[in-house]
């Protein structure tokens, strides 16, 4: 090498491995960097009117042994409440009256710019010590800072739950069910609604009236599916007895709007050795909201499970079933009511009309064959059920369905002409003649059907198979 070139070495392979581990370790980082700015806002944001900026606002509650806490924070302001040990509060929940030794109450809030602290421990004696600054000062624990803590303890008993269990109990003793409704109708928490419900109901205190207003305020007042559907689950089973009581609750489950949720309580409405009519059409109704063929059809099988020979119930299951997008959900809820026994024509008409929209000819034969073992004396349901088989294309099922019908005889001209006609429609000559060699024997006297099997016959390719349907034809 002369002196004047240049030292070029080439990468190792040791070398490269190293660049490109680095390249890997770097994008690995950018990609965990932009997966924690992803998770960074936590609860609902609030954005004001001609803002830039997104708040945070969230409310949530921890419990661990003896130590309640509880945070709040909303567009900056912020308060925290810890409770350790028992303390126990007077009874307009205004000051504490007592706390168990090593027990304590702390307050931190942060409020329109200013910041207060408030600590309550047991003192000697079993006195109380009282510590409260207002930002980061001492002040002396006068009338506006007793009036700031009862506000705040108001704002723990109304939106956290704090002492829930007790203070039912106590409202429960001096103003009975009634009482403890006023006060779970004055919280904006669902929440805390749920725990002073929970409290009413198994304080066996809970008479029809008192049930039927509860559920009226969960309807009306709780917007959470979830803290509604445990209001509605938690009602004791001998309230829901009363008739009133049952259409109340199917009613309250009309407003959620949770398919799990609503279906979830629905079914709980729907466990009664015997209900009434009103109870199954509000039932059926509420299925009406539900948008999952799932739980749509777990509802429906339910109610047909029930005593529903009223025709107008009936009519609103299978017009219900007629939602149903999937095939198989479908066929399930229609087979369903079919095989609880005779059923009106008009039923029988929306049967077949809800089955002529599944898709699958699986399902639809299925239903159809269903329909067949039911009495189907009807000629305008006979018809129906032709012009459904009609609709399938697998020859299969379009043959096994009208063998099902034709196996019933006494058909009127109307549905052998459509069944002909149907069976004219098949590709395959092996059932295309299976099938009219069953219509042979069905009013062949008459000659538009003699015509129109001729004719059908004709458009059989196999010489074999169509002489087969033309020699019974001419016996």
């Amino acid at each position: 090498m002369g002196s004047g070139d240049k030292d070029v070495t080439s990468p190792t392979p040791h070398s490269l491995l190293k660049e490109e581990l680095i390249m890997l370790i770097r994008f690995t980082l950018v990609l965990v960097f932009a997966w924690a700015l992803s998770e960074a806002t936590v609860g609902p944001v609030v954005v004001e009117a001609g803002g830039v900026a997104p708040q945070q606002s969230r409310n949530w509650i921890s419990q661990r042994d003896s130590v309640w806490v509880w945070n709040r924070s909303d567009n900056g302001d912020s308060l925290e409440m810890t409770v350790r040990g028992d303390v126990e509060f007077n009874d307009d929940y205004t000051e504490v009256k007592r706390i168990s030794n090593g027990g304590s109450l702390e307050i931190r809030e942060t409020r329109g710019g200013a910041r207060r602290r408030l600590e309550i421990e047991a003192g000697p004696g079993g006195g109380l010590s009282v510590s409260y600054s207002v930002n980061g000062q001492s002040r002396p624990y006068d009338a506006d800072a007793k009036a700031w803590f009862a506000k705040v303890l108001d704002e723990a008993v109304t939106e956290s739950g704090l002492n829930a269990g007790p203070r039912a109990q106590k409202i429960l003793k001096e103003r009975g069910a009634g009482g403890l409704l006023d006060e779970i109708s004055r919280f904006k928490s669902d929440h805390v609604k749920n725990l002073y419900f929970q409290e009413l109901f198994k304080s066996g205190t809970l008479d029809a009236r008192a049930g039927t207003r509860a559920i009226g305020i969960a309807a009306r007042e709780m917007s959470s599916d979830h803290y509604k559907a445990q209001v509605l689950a938690g009602l004791p089973e001998q309230v829901m007895r009363d008739e009133s009581v049952r259409t109340a609750f199917l009613e309250a489950a009309g407003t959620i709007r949770s398919d799990h949720y609503r279906a979830q309580t629905l079914l709980a409405g729907l466990k009664a050795d015997k209900l009434s009519k009103e109870a199954l059409l509000l039932a059926l109704k509420g299925v009406g909201g539900i948008s999952s063929d799932h739980y749509k059809t777990q509802v429906l099988l339910k109610v047909a499970e029930s005593d529903f020979e009223d025709s107008a119930i009936r009519s609103a299951y299978v017009e219900a079933a007629a939602t149903i997008g999937s095939d198989h959900y479908r066929a399930q809820a229609l087979s369903a009511v079919l095989k609880r026994g005779d059923i009106s024509k008009e039923a029988m008409r929306a049967v077949l009309k809800a089955a002529s929209g599944i898709s699958s000819d699986h399902y639809k034969a299925q239903v159809l064959l269903d329909v067949a073992g039911s009495s189907l004396n009807d000629d305008a349901a006979r018809s129906a059920f032709v012009e459904t088989a009609a609709t399938i294309g697998s020859d299969h099922y379009r043959a096994q369905a009208l063998a099902a019908l034709l196996s019933k005889g006494d058909n009127s001209k109307e549905a052998l002409l459509v069944a002909l006609k149907a069976a004219t429609g098949m590709s395959s000559d092996y059932y295309k003649a299976q099938t009219l060699l069953k219509l042979a024997g069905e009013r062949t006297g008459d000659e538009t059907v003699r015509a129109a099997f001729i004719e059908a016959a004709r458009s059989i390719k196999s010489d074999y198979e169509r002489g087969r349907v033309l020699s019974a034809i001419i016996k």
